[in-house]
């Protein structure tokens, strides 16, 4: 069974709503194999002061549970309904260094940010490929890597992406060689 800690970096999601929301997908997904533990925001949020992050910490704290759990998966979602407020500075200060360690090769296949409820579904999914096979959750991850690059050769963040724009994204490119993309 893979052990999965999930972290929202929203100050709005507490430790208990977002175990509600992953059982909830769990439940719905069918993935009852996968063993999920939560934490809030509050472990992040600690600044050093000038409004920077210590980056030392955050992967200090990602390496200690990953002693405990197979993977960390950082939540943020962006497209909550619930929102009526703007994400603030810090919290977009801290998405930015969470994308920074993200990528870090320290971290490859282990840690990854969910921007939004249909990534968390996505990243559970894939969680669970790993576990039952390891070849193709490589390949997926592959294909994610060179649609980000795609992505930023066109001025474009594959994070910031809706799952709808992300198909739209590979639509075009399946297709820009012919007419009806134009």
């Amino acid at each position: 069974m893979a052990s999965i800690r999930i972290w929202t970096v929203e100050s709005g999601y507490n430790a208990e709503a977002l175990k509600s929301l992953a059982d909830s997908l769990i439940r719905n997904l069918k993935l009852d194999d996968l063993s999920i533990q939560t934490g809030g925001s509050k472990p992040f949020l600690r600044s050093n002061g000038s409004g920077e992050f210590l980056n030392g910490e955050l992967k200090r704290a990602i390496r200690y549970y990953l002693k405990q759990d197979d993977y960390v998966i950082f939540f943020a979602d962006s497209q909550d309904s619930r929102s009526v407020r703007p994400t603030s500075q810090k919290t977009e200060a801290l998405i930015e260094e969470i994308r920074q360690v993200v990528v870090d090769p320290d971290f490859a296949g282990t840690v990854f940010f969910a921007p939004g409820i249909e990534e968390l579904k996505e990243r559970l999914w894939r969680v669970r490929l790993r576990v039952e096979d390891p070849e193709r959750a490589a390949r997926m991850d592959y294909a994610e890597a060179q649609f980000r690059k795609l992505c930023t050769s066109r001025g474009l963040d594959w994070d910031a992406m809706t799952e709808t724009d992300r198909e739209q994204f590979v639509d075009d490119l399946i297709h820009e060689d012919r007419e009806c993309s134009q």
